[in-house]
């Protein structure tokens, strides 16, 4: 990682600094969203800490996904391990909404309603935490050659230019299912622009010729269709009972 500065003889990199932004800035949006949707300032902050604690549940998930993914991993120590692992996002985003959704029930939150307003966040913090790896070195492009010219294609920033316009569309547009948006658009754009990236992808099911970014996109987006059928046909049959 790129060093930010160092104090007390200890080193601090733009990587975690971004991170740790990213995560502040997504919490406050969400709980200035929540007091504006009408929470009360006691569910609005049990709502903000339940999301601190899923998110931090989906980074050390993320954390320990890594472990599989690149095999060498499993042969160093354990703290040497977690440093060299690192994350990757979607197994943290995966865990982190579950676990808040979960978490969400445990407080009788309402949940959908609670999505609706902090979903934005979900790529805010992704947005901003994605420039840190500008800095850090990490997920990085394919290196272009253009004539006598040869460079790297600036993946960390295209993906945040995405994320940041994601967050505008969904606060813009105001979605009646925001999920159900951010997990449709995220993973149409993360399996085609993955073709861009030039780093080690890792491995997860051996013998596809796609990354494992690529191959969870496509999951993601085959559990978007089966749940958008279920509704529809949910639907149908409960205007069908009614027309009755």
């Amino acid at each position: 990682m790129a060093i930010f500065f160092q104090s007390f003889a200890r080193h601090f990199s733009l990587y975690n600094l971004m991170a740790a932004l990213g995560l502040c800035t997504a919490l406050i949006f969400a709980l200035r969203r929540l007091t504006e949707g009408g929470f009360d300032g006691a569910s609005s902050r049990r709502i903000t800490v339940a999301a601190t604690v899923a998110f931090l549940a989906g980074a050390a998930a993320s954390n320990v996904f890594n472990w599989f993914a690149y095999p060498e991993l499993l042969s160093l120590p354990l703290f040497t391990r977690i440093r060299a692992a690192g994350m990757t996002f979607y197994p943290g985003m995966i865990c982190a909404i579950a676990l808040f959704a979960l978490l969400l029930r445990l407080l009788s939150q309402p949940v959908r309603r609670v999505f609706f307003l902090t979903v934005p966040a979900f790529p805010l913090f992704h947005g901003i935490a994605r420039i840190g790896c500008l800095f850090a070195g990490c997920c990085y492009g394919r290196e272009l050659t253009a004539g006598a010219f040869s460079f790297r294609f600036p993946y960390p920033a295209l993906e945040s230019v995405f994320l940041f316009a994601l967050v505008f569309l969904l606060i813009r547009r105001r979605p009646a299912r925001p999920l159900l948006v951010y997990c449709t658009a995220y993973p149409i754009f993360r399996f085609f622009a993955e073709f861009l990236r030039g780093d080690d992808r890792g491995v997860l099911l051996p013998g596809i010729p796609l990354s494992v970014s690529q191959q969870i996109s496509l999951a993601i987006l085959a559990g978007v269709l089966v749940y958008t059928a279920i509704s529809y046909i949910q639907a149908h049959l409960h205007c069908h009972r009614k027309g009755r």
